[in-house]
């Protein structure tokens, strides 16, 4: 799964992922992101990548500030547990069909952290990209707001894929979806009808480029600070 990541700075995510338009206020840095589960008392928002057609029918790729945890449109409040989707079951599941069609985005994160175990032997870790390059993790978003005359959220879900390694499944049995580079326009673009095969096809490329990322184990700790990748000195192997 993937319940906190990194959010690294805006101000070459535009020209990494060509985008043509950057919301007001976007979201600072942090290292400390997390999922909202309250309306009322949400977490900061997280940028969030996706693209739109609008009345020109221009398709136009936007920087957005996006609400972590998915709202489908006919929901009336908060689900529960929907900042995660399940890849291999997301295109056919009413929550999520809609979005895996034509509304899938990019979250930008400089690392991300998995945790475990209970107790005194709670754990966590932290993953980045070898080269610490950004990670594009594939997301499925929706607008959504409680009332007509309600402000619009852009609410969104990270989709993960089973651990590939023994190594990380040790760690957690799910890891999010890494895109491939090479697969980020077709991903965001919603002419592009999204159905399971195409769900699987880049699964089955995060699978490698998630074997490819280093990992280690940090403290446990809830602040925005660079403390939270430091590595524990007094680590031990999972394995």
């Amino acid at each position: 799964m993937c319940g906190r990541y990194v959010v690294p700075k805006t101000d070459g995510l535009a020209s990494l992922f060509d985008v043509d338009l950057l919301a007001e206020n976007l979201p600072e840095p942090t290292f400390n992101a997390r999922p909202s589960f309250s309306l009322t008392d949400p977490e900061p928002p997280v940028p969030v990548i996706v693209e739109a057609i609008p009345d020109d029918d221009r398709l136009v790729r936007r920087m957005e500030p996006g609400f972590w945890s998915y709202i489908p449109s006919w929901a009336k409040e908060l689900p529960r547990n929907t900042f995660n989707a399940v890849s291999e079951e997301a295109a056919s599941k009413p929550t999520w069909k809609a979005a895996v069609k034509s509304k899938r985005c990019v979250v930008p994160a400089a690392a991300y952290y998995e945790a475990g175990g209970r107790g005194k032997n709670a754990y966590r870790y932290a993953f980045a990209h070898p080269g610490d390059e950004v990670l594009p993790l594939a997301g499925l978003w929706r607008w959504w707001r409680p009332a007509p005359d309600a402000p619009w959220l852009l609410t969104f879900a990270i989709l993960t894929i089973p651990s590939p390694t023994p190594g990380i499944a040790a760690v957690h049995h799910r890891s999010p979806l890494v895109l491939d580079r090479g697969l980020v326009d077709t991903w965001l673009d919603p002419r592009q009808a999204g159905d399971q095969a195409f769900l699987d096809m880049a699964a089955t490329r995060a699978a490698d480029l998630v074997s490819g990322l280093r990992f280690w184990e940090v403290a446990r700790l809830d602040v925005n600070s660079e403390e939270m990748l430091a590595p524990r000195v007094d680590a031990s192997p999972l394995l």
